[in-house]
């Protein structure tokens, strides 16, 4: 959409990944000076991988490269099932609420 490129599915999906990346790490990410259409994530240091992996995928520069959104559902629930997020939520249960219930 910003370089004027129509808007689809997997525009939904790009900002998904912003969406999740901002949520979780309460930042934004930042495009980069050589490449504006690129953008730089900064992911803390004990970030699940899998988390991560599903936030770049989501946020690929090329919109044809990007998951369906029910894969992202798919491997939304097998991050659930595995369990990798509940550190996160211990530490900072409000900041990650939305995975799980309350305590």
């Amino acid at each position: 959409i910003l370089k004027g490129e129509s808007y689809g599915p997997s525009s939904d999906v790009f900002s998904f990944g912003i969406v999740i990346y901002t949520a979780l790490t309460r930042k934004t990410p930042t495009r980069l000076a050589d490449n504006p259409g690129h953008l730089d994530f900064v992911f803390p240091e004990k970030f699940p991988d899998d988390v991560q992996s599903l936030i770049i995928d989501c946020c690929d520069p090329k919109p044809q490269t990007r998951p369906k959104m029910s894969v992202v559902h798919d491997r939304l629930r097998l991050i659930k099932e595995s369990g990798c997020l509940n550190a996160m939520k211990q530490k900072k249960r409000r900041r990650f609420s939305c995975f799980g219930r309350h305590a």
